[in-house]
């Protein structure tokens, strides 16, 4: 037996600079309320994870590679029946909502998109299927140029691995999927997306629908070109166009992204738990108006520890050089096979199971 643990062991040593290094979203925060995201290394061996989640199924902590299949909705796997959920967490209208990773690598340079989609009045069967999203926020190459300067996902890295957007003030109500993404571009030619879903339900008295021009599909935004494609470190480059439409400009709504570049992200936000909504509950809330829901507590809900990714900002004063460095290493390392990476997490993940331990 021992012998076994001590192969194992060696093996998880031997695979973990390959597969550990990527990210995933840990928490949602919805008007300061705190929602525990689906954590792929524990809710995939726990069939009724407490508290329950708003956030649809991940695998694991890998990207998703093929930008034209459905897993480029809200990750591998989330799309199908038996994977959803049937929880919803409130914010009203006009209220931000935060995305706090458990890490980012500094290398993974990349935009950062935020979309939405009506469900209508639940989302724990919505298919996503046709022009149903509207982008909400979206951030790309803020400065510099693509090999040594600053990228979305080094502004989220600074802000304490999370990104804020704001709800559209006048949007109507109703349930609605959020879709949050880092698109990790430094593999050229092998863009890494990394999407997720939470359902959401939208208070308040607004009215506010997107335009029809606005409203795109999924897949369908992401195309054999330059701002998936793109060679970053290819010296020189000072422009990069984001994929998709551009933000919604629906009841004069404005992108908030200015918050996320003077560092306005989240550092220490005291645990306070959001009231999980399902059945009729959802309904009722829909039909209210303004924060319904602004301070329930859900019964058995625990913090989410967070990693040391997660709290500190050190590589947010990485200099330019050694990310420029890192990032060429690691761009070849990451060019492993799906074959070989696949195999790799599923060793992880027995491995993890077998012996108990807590990703």
């Amino acid at each position: 037996m021992k012998s076994i643990i001590a192969a194992t062991l060696l093996a998880l040593s031997t695979i973990a600079p390959t597969v550990s290094a990527h990210g995933y979203v840990q928490n949602v925060i919805l008007n300061g309320n705190t929602f525990t995201a689906f954590l792929p290394f524990q809710d995939n061996y726990d069939p009724k994870p407490s508290p329950k989640r708003i956030t649809r199924h991940i695998p694991d902590d890998g990207p998703v590679t093929n930008f034209n299949g459905k897993d480029i909705v809200c990750n591998v796997g989330a799309q199908d029946a038996s994977q959803r959920t049937t929880s919803h967490g409130a914010v009203p209208a006009g209220a931000e909502v935060t995305f706090r990773w458990d890490r980012w690598p500094t290398d993974h340079h990349g935009p950062v998109t935020t979309y939405m989609a009506s469900c209508g009045s639940d989302c724990s069967n919505f298919d996503t299927t046709g022009n149903v999203w509207f982008k909400i926020d979206h951030l790309g190459l803020v400065s510099g140029t693509t090999d040594t300067g600053t990228w979305a996902s080094d502004v989220l890295i600074a802000n304490n691995i999370s990104w804020t957007v704001t709800v559209p003030p006048k949007l109507k109500s109703g349930a609605y999927l959020i879709r949050h993404e880092i698109l990790a571009l430094h593999s050229a030619g092998a863009p890494q997306f990394y999407p997720h879903c939470s359902q959401l339900v939208v208070t308040g008295s607004g009215t506010a629908t997107p335009s029809s021009s606005e409203l795109v599909a999924i897949p369908g935004i992401y195309k054999n070109d330059q701002s998936t494609m793109i060679n970053i470190w290819n010296n020189g480059q000072t422009k990069y166009t984001i994929a998709g439409p551009a933000v919604t400009k629906i009841g004069a709504y404005t992108t908030t992204n200015a918050k996320n570049k003077l560092g306005g992200g989240p550092g220490a936000i005291p645990f306070k738990a959001g009231k999980i909504l399902s059945g009729n509950a959802v309904t009722a809330a829909i039909g209210s108006t303004g924060d319904a829901v602004a301070s329930g507590n859900n019964a058995g809900a625990t913090t989410t520890t967070t990693t040391k990714a997660g709290t500190t900002t050190k590589a947010a004063t990485t200099t330019k050089a050694s990310v420029a460095a890192a990032s060429t290493t690691s761009a070849k390392s990451c060019k492993v096979s799906t074959k070989k990476r696949n195999a790799a997490k599923a060793s992880k993940r027995h491995a993890k199971k077998r012996l108990s331990t807590e990703h």
